[in-house]
Order: C-alpha cells, then sequence, then structure tokens
C-alpha cells in the first residue's frame, strides 16, 4: 500500500510540475524528505488540496445548468482533509452533488475540473451558503452535501439542494430543494409554517402573531431562507423541543 501511494505520488508531482516549472532531476531528493520537497515547490497551502480525478464538466443545456446557484468558477474556502484553503476556484454540481476545483496551481490543466473525494471535504462556502458532509442524514436521503442553513442546540434546518434533468424541448435541470428541520435529533420533513404549527403546537398563537408581525413568506425555497431562518430564530427563543 506505501508503494501504490508513493507511485501515485510521483505521478501527481509530475503532472504538476509540467508547466509550473523545470526541475532538475538531480533535485529529486527521494531517498529524503520527499513530501517536504514536494510542499516546498509546489506550494504547501496547495499541495494538499491536488487530491482527487480529473473529471469533465459537460455542460449539456443551453439555457440551464447543473451547479449551485452559477455555473462560473466562483472562489471561496474549503476544508479538506481537516485544513482550510482559501481562494480556491470551485464549483458545486448539485445534479450529481459533486465538488470540482480547479488546479490551484497548474495553469495549464486550469480548465480541467478535479473533483474532489466527497468524504473528505468537510464544508465549502459557496455564494453565502455553508456546505457541510453529512453522514446521518434525514430519511430517504443519502450522505452527502447539505446546505447548513440554521443551527442551534435546541433546532437546526439543513436543506438538501437538487436539480434534476428533464427534457423537454431540450433538457433542463430543474431545482427542487428538500428543507428539513432537525430536533431533539430527529429530521422532520419542512413544508412551510404547518409543519411549525404541528411541531410546536402549544405555541402555534405565539408562532402566528409572529409570523403575520414580521409578514415572513414561509414556503420552502431559496428566496425564502431569510424567513425561514429568523422563524428559527424565534422558536429557539422559545426554549422549548418539539411535542
Amino acid at each position: 500500500m506505501r508503494l501504490l501511494a508513493i507511485l501515485q505520488f510521483i505521478v501527481l508531482l509530475f503532472i504538476s510540475l509540467t508547466t509550473i516549472a523545470q526541475y532538475k532531476v538531480s533535485e529529486l531528493d527521494l531517498d529524503g524528505d520527499f513530501e517536504n520537497w514536494y510542499d516546498q515547490k509546489i506550494g504547501k497551502n496547495n499541495a494538499g488540496i491536488i487530491s482527487g480525478k480529473y473529471v469533465e464538466i459537460k455542460r449539456v443545456s443551453k439555457s440551464s445548468h447543473q451547479f449551485f446557484e452559477s455555473a462560473d468558477w466562483t472562489p471561496t474556502t474549503i476544508k479538506f482533509r481537516g485544513q482550510v484553503y482559501d481562494s480556491i476556484n470551485l464549483l458545486y454540481d448539485i445534479h450529481s452533488d459533486m465538488v470540482c476545483i480547479q488546479h490551484p496551481t497548474n495553469f495549464a490543466l486550469h480548465n480541467q475540473a478535479i473533483e474532489l473525494p466527497k468524504t473528505q471535504v468537510e464544508s465549502f462556502q459557496l455564494h453565502g451558503h455553508l456546505f457541510r458532509f453529512m453522514e446521518n442524514v434525514p430519511a430517504n436521503r443519502t450522505p452527502g452535501f447539505f446546505d447548513d442553513l440554521y443551527q442551534n442546540e435546541l433546532l437546526g434546518i439543513v436543506v438538501k439542494r437538487v436539480k434534476s434533468m428533464e427534457l423537454r424541448q431540450e433538457v433542463q435541470f430543474v431545482e427542487n430543494d428538500f428543507y428539513f428541520l432537525k430536533i431533539n435529533q430527529t429530521y422532520h420533513r419542512y413544508w412551510g409554517k404547518r409543519t411549525v404549527f404541528r411541531l410546536y403546537k402549544s405555541y402555534k398563537p405565539e408562532i402566528k402573531k409572529f409570523i403575520r408581525n414580521n409578514n415572513l413568506e414561509l414556503k420552502p425555497n431559496q428566496q425564502n431562507d431569510a424567513d425561514i431562518v429568523e422563524l428559527a430564530i424565534f422558536l429557539t427563543s422559545l426554549n422549548t423541543g418539539n411535542e
């Protein structure tokens, strides 16, 4: 296993060095601290995240795309294998639940996407949202990335962002997000204010008044996320769990 890891490391090294710079073979001190040599040449801040497989980004629709918010590479912060990386260009394919980055050092490969192993991506920020990889997920969902909309010890809100591919006059990617309330370690599918009334029955009058006074729109869609979070903060202030 160690020999295989070393061989993979050497292959990755030469791919990275091909167009970054030319280094003499004599500089490759394989008997010494090889990883430290690599970090110095490539840059320690970038070396650790060059770990994944090259994939082709297929853009199969002229009028829609499979990515979260934008089809353009977006610089962001990502936590990968316990280390935080800044200014990494990222795309999140919510149709395939796949996180891709651009090669952070090799500009010849800059248009070639690297798919990161999802179980090693702890979290990333994208377009004002914080996504986390979750193993313990709501029923009928598979482990993957969830939008961590709100978290408190009494109440949490997570969203599974999903796009399905439909064939109409042409291929269309259609978004259909799934919202969940986490109360007492149990997930409840959130459909709107009626879900909240059911879970907080004895507080229904106070909740209705709060919704009315603040003109909250609570249908589960991204445009109403701020209102849903505002309601969650109020529910937390009630200092109670569900009934």
